[in-house]
């Protein structure tokens, strides 16, 4: 099955809604208008029947813009939304004569799967807020690109996200705030089982940020509760740091022992809250990176768990064995700006570098290193000394 749109415009002029059941109407709607452009617009489907109904489709779109305008019981929202151009695809697997939702567990062991993926360009967004009483919000915000991926079967979970080029600016008239930030990239990702399994499964979550930055106006606001607070502006020294680009990357990944089927909603009400049939065995630390006002901080490191034994750490917490290290730079040049601007004074400053000495060794030009190993039986060591 193929379609195609050259051009398409959906227009709702002075609607009104009511639901069925009165139980939220809008049927006092002050004014409502809504339209819609869609151009360039194709898509493929193909449909295959057998022993699951599947259905695949692939999609690609030129620009499509909307624009809303409503008010509703004195508050009023208006704004539009642009997209330059958009590709999208995704499978879906489907059980003859279809389920119920309470039997999606059997629904998903006999084949029934989502998997879809799409990605958009050139996107721009205004979103206006305001009331009776003069209150106004306002936000613009474009993104040059993102991408979305899902998937949901037997094997489990995965989401994926991603973005570049993102600018925003928030203008509240309330509080007379004007904050605005930039990022050069996002990321999210998850994966995760949910079926019972007698070995091990794996799990993950990430998350990115690179080149996020406060904008003129934000970092004004920032000089200006400061004078506020303490009676004097900001350093130039430290406003440098300000404008620094923040980076940050978390990556974690671990191994887990699924005791029961997670879309099984029956077997709920036989769990014990306080012993759920979940295990943990290990956990990896594959990249922690932070990187804000010229200090790096880079770790990784992995451990095996035991959530049944709570005696070797004295009933603190669950036995781990393993071993992480970290390498952080730059710290030592922003702890003398803070002592050079007066913010912090030495006396103060003395406790943070002993505990810095106490769990850090010295690798190179204001670098530092800390490596810890956790043993089997317990016993701790950082940089080779035995703390426990």
């Amino acid at each position: 099955i193929a379609s195609s749109i050259d051009s398409m415009r959906i227009t709702l002029d002075d609607f009104r809604y009511k639901d069925r059941w009165d139980s939220f109407a809008l049927s006092d709607l002050e004014r409502g208008l809504f339209e819609g452009v869609i151009t360039d617009s194709q898509e493929e489907m193909r449909i295959t029947l057998g022993d699951l109904v599947e259905i695949e489709s692939t999609a690609t779109s030129g620009e499509v813009e909307f624009t809303y305008d409503f008010a509703f019981d004195g508050v009023g929202a208006s704004g539009s939304e642009f997209i330059g151009s958009s590709e999208s695809a995704y499978y879906i697997a489907l059980i003859p004569g279809g389920f119920n939702l309470l039997e999606l567990n059997r629904a998903l062991k006999d084949g029934f799967a989502i998997e879809g993926s799409s990605s958009s360009f050139d996107n721009r967004s205004i979103q206006n807020v305001s009331s009776i009483y003069g209150e106004a919000s306002a936000t613009e915000a474009t993104i040059a690109s993102q991408t979305a991926e899902m998937r949901f079967d037997r094997d489990g979970i995965v989401l994926k996200a991603d973005g570049q080029g993102i600018e925003a600016i928030v203008n509240e008239d309330i509080i007379g705030l004007s904050i605005g930030f930039v990022l050069d990239s996002f990321g999210f990702g998850m994966s995760m089982p949910i079926m019972a399994s007698d070995t091990v499964q794996p799990a993950s979550m990430s998350s990115n940020i690179t080149g996020f930055r406060l904008d003129e106006s934000a970092v004004g606001m920032l000089q200006m509760m400061a004078t506020m607070s303490v009676g004097e502006s900001i350093p130039p020294s430290l406003l440098g740091y300000i404008d620094d680009p923040m980076t940050m990357e978390v990556d974690i990944g671990a191994d887990v022992l699924l005791g029961f089927d997670l879309f099984d909603f029956a077997v709920y009400d036989t769990i014990d809250p306080d012993n759920p049939p979940i295990d943990l065995d290990s956990v990896s630390i594959n990249r922690l990176y932070f990187d804000f006002a010229d200090v790096q901080l880079d770790a990784s490191g992995a451990f095996d768990v035991d959530l049944d034994d709570f005696e070797t750490f004295d009933g603190e917490f669950p036995k781990v064995a393993g071993a992480a290290s970290a390498k952080l730079t730059g710290l030592n040049a922003i702890l003398n700006t803070l002592m050079d601007t007066g913010l912090i004074a030495p006396d103060e400053m003395m406790p943070v570098r002993m505990g810095l000495g106490m769990f850090t060794k010295v690798v190179g030009d204001d670098e530092l290193m800390s490596e810890v190993e956790v043993t089997d039986d317990g016993r701790i060591f950082v940089n080779g000394q035995r703390l426990k």
